[in-house]
Parts: C-alpha cells; sequence; structure tokens
C-alpha cells in the first residue's frame, strides 16, 4: 500500500469544532445503543437523523456507549467526553478518527476480529489525544488497522494498546504524552515513517518466542522504549528479542531503555542499531510476577495418598481412644 506524507495532521486538529458546518453531522444522545440499530440515539442539527452512514458523514460521541458488531462506514468520527466507541468482529471505514477531542476524554475498542481503515484513502487518520487537555485510549485485540497516519499524545494525552493484532501505517508519531504498547503476537509495521517524541514504546515479552515487532523504514526513538516481561516470564542468558526494524536507519540516540516485570540487576545489552533493535539477556532475569500453576499430575497423587494415610490415622487412633 502506498502511503503519502499528511500536512502535520492539519485536518484533524478542529477536534469536533466542524461539527455544525457540516448538514451530514449527527451527535450521539448518550446511552447504550448500537450504531446501525439504535437511529433514534443520533440527533442533527434538524432533529432525528439516524445512524451516519458514508463518507460524507461526521459522527459525534461526547457520551455513553456505542456498539456495533455490523460494518460502519463515515468520513469523520470524535470520541470524547465520556464516550466509548466499540467495534466487534466487523469493520470500520473511516478517513478520521479522533479519540479524545474538544478538551474530553474518549476510548475506542476493536475487538475480536474487527478491521478499520479505509481501502487506500491516502488522507486517513488516527489522532489519539492530539489537542490540549484531551485524553485518548485506543485497545486493538485480535484485530487489524490500517490508516495513512497514525498520531498518540501529540497534544494531550493518547495510549494505544495492541495484542494479538496488526498496526500498518505510514507514517507513525508518538508525542511527549503518548504511550504505544505492543502486546504478544503483534505487528506494528510505519512504512514510510516513525517518530517518537519524547514518549513511550513499550514491547509486552510474554516468553521467548511471544512478542510484538515495530518496523519502519526511517525512525527517530527520541524518547523510552521499555521491555515489559509478564506472565511470569524471565529471559536466560543469551537469550535475543528481535523488537526492532528501521531497514533505511534509526536514530536511537535520544533513546532511553526500561526495563519492567524483572527484579532489579538484570543485566541485557542493545544491539544491531542503527537499523533495528536486539535485546540480548546477559544473564538470568528473576521475574517479579507471581503466577499460581497447578500441581504436576504425580505431585497431586502424593498429596492425595498422604492425606489418606493421615485419615485412616486418625480413625485408628480414635477407635483406640
Amino acid at each position: 500500500m502506498k502511503f503519502v506524507q499528511p500536512a502535520m495532521f492539519a485536518i484533524v486538529w478542529f477536534g469536533i469544532f466542524n461539527f455544525a458546518a457540516s448538514a451530514q453531522s449527527a451527535t450521539w444522545n448518550g446511552g447504550t445503543g448500537q450504531w446501525n440499530k439504535t437511529p433514534t440515539n443520533w440527533t442533527c442539527s434538524y432533529g432525528p437523523c439516524g445512524p451516519p452512514n458514508g463518507s460524507a458523514w461526521s459522527a459525534l460521541i461526547g457520551s455513553g456507549n456505542v456498539n456495533s458488531g455490523t460494518p460502519v462506514n463515515s468520513g469523520l468520527i470524535a470520541v470524547s467526553g465520556a464516550g466509548t466507541l466499540t467495534m466487534n468482529d466487523t469493520s470500520l471505514s473511516v478517513n478520521q478518527l479522533n479519540v479524545g477531542a474538544g478538551g474530553g476524554q474518549g476510548i475506542v475498542n476493536i475487538m475480536n476480529g474487527a478491521t478499520v481503515g479505509n481501502d487506500g484513502n491516502l488522507s486517513s487518520q488516527i489522532q489519539i489525544g492530539a489537542g490540549a487537555g484531551t485524553t485518548g485510549t485506543m485497545t486493538v485485540s485480535g484485530s487489524s488497522v490500517v490508516m495513512n497516519a497514525v498520531g498518540i499524545g501529540t497534544g494531550g494525552t493518547g495510549t494505544m494498546s495492541l495484542d494479538n493484532s496488526t498496526l500498518t501505517t505510514g507514517f507513525l508519531t508518538i508525542g511527549s504524552r503518548g504511550k504505544l504498547a505492543v502486546g504478544a503476537n503483534t505487528t506494528v509495521e510505519a512504512e514510510t515513517g516513525f517518530t517518537l517524541q519524547g514518549g513511550e514504546l513499550s514491547f509486552m515479552l510474554d516468553s521467548a518466542s511471544e512478542y510484538g515487532t515495530f518496523s519502519s523504514n526511517h525512525g527517530t526513538f527520541d524518547g523510552t522504549i521499555d521491555f515489559d516481561f509478564s506472565d511470569g516470564f524471565a529471559p536466560t542468558a543469551g537469550e535475543s528479542f528481535a523488537l526492532i526494524t528501521a531497514s533505511g536507519g534509526g536514530d536511537f540516540s535520544g533513546a532511553s531503555y526500561q526495563v519492567d516485570g524483572l527484579e532489579s540487576g538484570f543485566q541485557y545489552s542493545i544491539q544491531d542499531e542503527p537499523y533495528g533493535l536486539t535485546l540480548v539477556a546477559l544473564d538470568n532475569g528473576i521475574s517479579t510476577t507471581i503466577t499460581s500453576a497447578a500441581p504436576e499430575p504425580g505431585g497431586f497423587w502424593l498429596m492425595l495418598a498422604a492425606g489418606v494415610t493421615l485419615f485412616v490415622v486418625k480413625v485408628q487412633r480414635h477407635k483406640q481412644a
């Protein structure tokens, strides 16, 4: 897919303020309902108007919870205030998705095989926490997102978390109050360029083979790169994790590194700069995560036998008494 350089995300900076300028704009009235199945919850300036449908529409979700298990098509969607949009096993076709707008908060959940994109629209964008005072959170689980440009925390506070998912974009920017969490079995690809501007790029490592990867043609990594060992996993000396590929070169001179989920003192090295990043364990890590494991089958029978023996002994003692 071919991606083009966005004009500094200029189209989406207006947040919710241009909604009134479009005759085809709709506002969710609040409460919980389905995008396409609860038409009375949508209101236009001229009254009830049914669900937004088509690239000429703008939709504002400022409160309430909007769910959809059927395809949604809208030119612009802004989720702000106390609004939540959840796409479940269906498609979301949108030119611009603004999560957190107009000084409020916004939550978007993409889950269970859902897809987000706009069939090759070269101006398609996602902004998560773009404007000052905004907070946006987008969670992608078992799903895929394809957009021309993605910005996270470029003006406000933004978090994008992916697990068992894919994110494909041309340009990806993480601002000073932004965080991109790359979960296990996740692939993130910024085909044209990537900029980390003081925010955080986090990788969750669940095992020696279960972790996410990030790739970009060119990248500036000026912020925190976090290695988050989870589910009780701790690496052993010599294990390596190829997390970042920067085929055209990457600048890691401004990067700082952080380890979570392991006891302090874990030793590691960073290799392959400037064309990528591989984390190499120099010693054995010790997990700080407590996991409860089921007893081994042999251990179970031993405990059962011990319990029966103790019961018999108690019965015999009782009879003797």
